[in-house]
């Protein structure tokens, strides 16, 4: 899920076509009807958005083994009643894992800056920023630098913030 569903569907598009590229066999089938991809074997992900309550109730009473929560420092609407009452009793019966991913909020008052300290404390915290991305050969430091002048140099609020994660 993401803060709303046409956002979330365009994220997990691009990353499965990133992903089966050398395997378009094994690629999930989007499911218009039910809204979901469907894998070969049977397996399902669920897309959900949370910009109100009409999206949000698509996803009620069902259960989950994992939830991946893209951009939740961007929910605006309601996120720790996202995160709690509607999506959390979904990993109960599971047992499921609980991912969240996000470049940081510009509110400092987010529920997103809660759920990082509880995760610190966990030691479940983890962090990609694009160093990491040039290390391992997804970006050319070629490309890192025009991001960083595109933003406005190292120390810009949107380089620090979007590309460091950084407050």
């Amino acid at each position: 899920g993401s803060p709303q569903l046409n956002q979330t569907r365009a994220i997990l598009s691009q990353v499965m076509d990133h992903i089966y590229v050398y395997a378009p066999h094994l690629k999930p089938k989007y499911n218009t009807q039910d809204g979901c991809y469907v894998f070969p074997n049977g397996s399902k992900i669920f897309l959900f958005g949370a910009k109100d309550t009409s999206e949000l109730d698509k996803c009620r009473g069902q259960e989950a083994d994992i939830l991946v929560l893209d951009e939740y420092a961007h929910f605006k609407y309601r996120p720790e009643y996202i995160l709690k009452e509607v999506l959390m009793p979904m990993l109960l019966t599971t047992h499921g894992q609980l991912i969240i991913s996000s470049t940081p909020s510009k509110d400092l008052t987010h529920p997103y800056f809660v759920a990082i300290r509880e995760a610190k404390i966990k030691k479940e915290f983890f962090t990609h920023t694009i160093e990491d991305s040039v290390r391992c050969g997804d970006i050319t430091e070629a490309e890192q630098k025009q991001i960083i002048e595109d933003c406005g140099g190292v120390d810009s609020e949107s380089y620090q913030r979007e590309w460091l994660c950084r407050v």
